[in-house]
């Protein structure tokens, strides 16, 4: 499962060379399409995802300025758990891999919200924000979710997919070396393009082996 993201003439080409047939039937190529609520883009950059995403929640930011002055907190707390958490909570695992400057659109119209909400000035810090509502930030709530999936992979597995079952490979079944590592779960490396973003796998175990080593 690779994240490429090929840019220049190094895209054009593999745009040019592509050429998928099914039944003799050639498959149109299109910059985006629609899975399961997700939309995938050509370049895997999510833009197309995250700007869903954006139109979802950007027209609740007027709608919760007008009720914080009718609604009682606890409602409105209710309230964006119900109608803007969902929107976000929903693919952050794969949309949430991307650039920053993709992402952070998406971070501040949430921002925005909590603000408002909350009915706090700008210069209320956004840590406290998310702290009063006992959430997190996108970007924690991406490594939040990657973990939760590693601590099923490892204690729980018949909770996930089929296709988990042999998603990672124990450094041990690639090399006979007696090794600090050879229990660890094998990260693979890709040296071929340098503009090649980190795979769903690889961000799974970088972030698992982070938190399991700052544990110890």
């Amino acid at each position: 499962m690779f994240t490429l993201r090929p840019a220049g003439k190094f895209r054009r080409l593999i745009s040019d060379l592509l050429n998928l047939m099914i039944n003799n039937e050639k498959i149109k190529r299109v910059p985006n399409s629609k899975y399961l609520g997700v939309i995938i883009d050509d370049a895997l950059t999510w833009a197309d995802h995250i700007d869903l995403v954006i139109s979802k929640i950007v027209r609740f930011a007027g709608i919760f300025y007008k009720l914080r002055a009718i609604l009682p907190c606890s409602i409105l707390r209710m309230l964006y758990f119900t109608m803007v958490y969902p929107h976000i909570l929903y693919g952050v695992e794969l949309y949430a891999n991307t650039f920053d400057k993709y992402l952070d659109p998406l971070i501040k119209i949430n921002n925005k919200i909590l603000r408002i909400i909350q009915n706090k000035s700008i210069r209320y810090h956004v840590k406290d924000l998310y702290k009063n509502y006992a959430t997190l930030p996108i970007n924690a709530l991406f490594q939040s979710q990657i973990l939760k999936i590693m601590h099923k992979i490892n204690h729980f597995p018949h909770l996930l997919p089929t296709i988990y079952s042999n998603y990672f490979t124990v450094n041990s079944s690639i090399h006979s070396h007696d090794t600090r590592a050879c229990n660890d779960l094998h990260q693979e490396r890709f040296l071929i393009w340098p503009e090649i973003n980190k795979t769903y796998r690889s961000q799974i175990l970088e972030h698992y082996s982070f938190k399991t080593q700052s544990l110890l």
